[in-house]
C-alpha cells in the first residue's frame, strides 16, 4: 500500500472511513495545493478551490496567527 510520504508530485486528497466516521483530509508535504474547509448547518465543505469553498455558506474563519507563523518560519503548518 502506498503511503502518503511515498506520493510524489502534487496532489490534495480526502479519505472517508465509514467504519470509524472519520474523514482525513491531506495535501502534499509543500502544499502545492491549497486545500479549504468549511463547515455549516448543511454539512462540511472542501476543496482546492477558495473561492467555491467560502461560498459554501460556513462558518467566518479567522487568521490563526501561529499557524501564519509556522507556515511562514518552517514552509509547512503541522
Amino acid at each position: 500500500a502506498a503511503t502518503l510520504a511515498a506520493m510524489g508530485g502534487r496532489f490534495a486528497l480526502a479519505h472517508h472511513d465509514a467504519g470509524t466516521r472519520t474523514l482525513r483530509l491531506a495535501t502534499d508535504l509543500f502544499g502545492s495545493l491549497p486545500l479549504a474547509w468549511t463547515e455549516s448547518a448543511d454539512g462540511l465543505a472542501f476543496g482546492t478551490d477558495f473561492a467555491w469553498v467560502a461560498r459554501q455558506g460556513g462558518r467566518a474563519r479567522a487568521l490563526d496567527p501561529q499557524a501564519l507563523y509556522d507556515y511562514l518560519f518552517f514552509s509547512v503548518v503541522p
